[in-house]
């Protein structure tokens, strides 16, 4: 098991292409939310880091809040069909 104590005071930014063209979208990811929501805000935050991952798209950015996140975390490939940087 992967275990990553997110230190006090710094969000972890996963940036999912280079690419800046096309809409991107902000997630946001903080442990100690009751329960998940769509992402889309702080008080709407994913509970868990792969939540995250899974719901991000190329060009988007997925902030994690400080915390203690314990989870597998399972990055896949993903094709950029007519994508261009």
């Amino acid at each position: 098991m992967f275990t990553k104590s997110i230190p006090s005071g710094l969000a972890l930014l996963l940036v999912f292409s280079s690419c800046l063209s096309g809409s991107s979208a902000t997630l946001y990811i903080k442990s100690s939310v009751s329960v998940s929501g769509d992402g889309k805000a702080w008080e709407t935050a994913f509970k868990t880091i792969q939540e995250g991952i899974d719901a991000a798209s190329n060009g988007d950015t997925v902030i994690v809040a400080e915390g203690t996140y314990l989870e597998n975390i399972h990055l896949k490939a993903r094709n950029n069909s007519g994508s261009q940087c």
